[in-house]
């Protein structure tokens, strides 16, 4: 790629390698992205991305060896720059979002502070006028009361908000954002779509970093695919979403859930099991609950009214989709159904029989039968324990963790989710982001239970993982017979994992029935307007077929 001199050109990139030790995690990259474009940087997990954004920084890490014929920010050589001049450059010429802005902020001071922060130098009067305003460009409502709260008091979207309002207090003309939207519903999303957009169109050159390739095709005008630390596709967004030419970025394509019916698989390949067997539909209600209420106190001496006369039904084969956004009450009904909090008034009965009713004593010999998988395995499990060791706790139902008494059945667990026999040897953090997820189905599975509830499962894997585990999860129900219910922000995936589906905001259904139906058909505003905030690529034909 030749040298360019455009003074448009804020970051100019050719043969970056990035090695750690033996092994180069970034290899021939080269790419130049100009003020007011967006350049998206797409690719399952390991594929370089976040490696490539954080060279760019100084910032690949101690370890890494960085070399490139040019490494370029607003014209300077990044690679010439000393460790002063880096940091100098952070904030001020390119600002970072990451996924995690509850990691990504102090969480002991209010995020007001940390956006003043930046402001150092300026006089203090300014500096809180600076910050409302850049609180109010991001979105964020009640600017000066949140301004005085800690990130850990806001909810993911306000963090989120926050962090972009840090990340551009400078006005920096080059933003980085690393999976800013990952885990946010879909109106939150939105919301931070449109000021990734804003931001575009003032002149910022935007590097956006996303598994979710409905997302890229919203912001981005030029797409960039990586796999095993290369680019294998390059180009215009709109051919490369619609018409790729790289059988790789055809697999991405084809894994996106959106628009598949419930049932069609989204990998190659057999089923995970042999044996399947074809569950009647409503075949058994194994769980109903009914007129669920919870409050919680506030300090001012009021309630909040997390769940409001929630009422459904589990079948045995089935899915039950749960939406709504932040706050809405999906979780809290999970806990009560789980048994974790007692409702105020109304009841879960587990195959007809008392549950949420019960004192744990007495509940405890039927827990078995409703099992959990969440978002986050890693920070579910003991780092200290292997696999192994792991599902020998589940096995055992917390009696044990030696994994000799039990080997048998951890074999038979690891086959049902598809992992090696070699897995069992390995600690957690060995693993990548899909194997930990099917450790935790695996361990979910240990008890062989009925119902598993599953909070966002897949809401932080790539695409071709989250296929993987989305056809999992549907074999496994298919040979089992399992009802789930599967809570999600990812309308795509709730429509392709889902039978029927019920829609929360405010504590309450406002409204339920076949998936199909209702998120073809909605006949609640509410509902409208998750579906329209929700992004999707404008062209899917390229995705009729699934994976080779």
């Amino acid at each position: 790629m030749p040298q360019t001199t455009d003074p448009d050109t804020v970051l100019d990139v050719c043969d970056l390698n990035v090695r750690f030790g033996d092994s180069d995690v970034v290899s021939g990259v080269s790419f130049t992205l100009e003020r007011g474009r967006c350049l998206a940087l797409v690719g399952e997990s390991g594929s370089g991305k976040s490696v490539t954004a954080r060279a760019l920084l100084g910032l690949a890490g101690p370890q890494a060896r960085v070399r490139a014929q040019r490494l370029h920010v607003l014209g300077r050589d990044v690679l010439g720059l000393s460790g002063r001049a880096l940091r100098a450059m952070r904030g001020r010429d390119v600002g970072l979002v990451l996924q995690d802005a509850l990691v990504a902020l102090d969480p002991l001071r209010p995020v007001g502070r940390e956006i003043a922060a930046a402001l150092r130098g300026t006089p203090a009067r300014r500096r809180r006028q600076r910050v409302r305003e850049l609180l109010v460009a991001a979105g964020v409502p009640e600017p000066e009361h949140r301004a005085a709260q800690r990130a850990d008091e806001l909810s993911g979207g306000l963090r989120q908000r926050a962090l972009i309002a840090s990340a551009i207090a400078l006005d920096p003309p080059v933003l980085i954002a690393d999976e800013p939207t990952t885990a946010l519903d879909a109106t939150v999303q939105d919301q931070i779509l449109q000021l990734l957009l804003s931001l575009k169109e003032a002149g910022t050159g935007l590097l956006l970093i996303s598994h979710d390739l409905a997302v890229i095709s919203r912001v981005a005008d030029t797409v960039a695919v990586m796999r095993q630390g290369g680019i294998v596709e390059y180009g215009p967004a709109r051919d490369v979403l619609s018409a790729p030419t790289h059988p790789y970025t055809r697999q991405l394509l084809a894994a996106i859930p959106a628009d598949r019916p419930r049932g069609t698989r989204l990998t190659g390949g057999p089923r995970s099991s042999p044996e399947t067997t074809a569950w009647p539909a409503g075949d058994a209600e194994l769980l109903t609950a009914t007129a669920l209420t919870k409050r919680y106190p506030l300090p001012d001496g009021t309630h909040r009214l997390a769940v409001d006369g929630v009422s459904f039904a589990l079948h045995r084969g089935r899915t039950l989709g749960l939406v709504g956004e932040s706050g809405s009450g999906k979780t809290t009904t999970a806990r009560i159904v789980l048994g974790l909090t007692r409702p105020d008034t109304g009841e879960v009965r587990l195959g007809g029989q008392p549950w949420s009713t019960l004192a744990e004593s007495r509940r405890r010999p039927d827990r078995p039968r409703i099992g959990a998988i969440y978002q986050d395995p890693l920070g579910s499990f003991d780092p200290r324990m292997t696999v192994a060791e792991i599902l020998a706790d589940a096995v055992s139902l917390g009696r044990s963790t030696r994994p000799a008494g039990s080997r048998k059945e951890i074999m038979r667990l690891l086959d049902a989710v598809g992992l090696p026999v070699a897995t069992a040897g390995h600690r957690p953090a060995r693993l990548s982001g899909g194997q930990r997820q099917r450790v935790a189905i695996a361990r979910a599975l240990a008890p062989r239970p009925e119902i598993l509830i599953c909070d966002e499962p897949v809401s932080a894997l790539d695409v071709l993982v989250q296929a993987q585990i989305l056809d999992l999860l549907d074999d496994l129900q298919s040979e089992f017979g399992l009802g789930y219910l599967f809570i999600s922000h990812d309308l795509g995936v709730v429509r392709h994992v889902s039978d029927d589906v019920v829609v929360m905001t405010g504590g309450q259904i406002v409204e339920a029935g076949p998936t199909e139906q209702v998120l073809t058909e909605p006949s609640h505003p509410y509902t409208r307007r998750l579906l329209a905030a929700a992004p999707r690529l404008a062209d899917a034909s390229v995705r009729k077929g699934s994976l080779p």
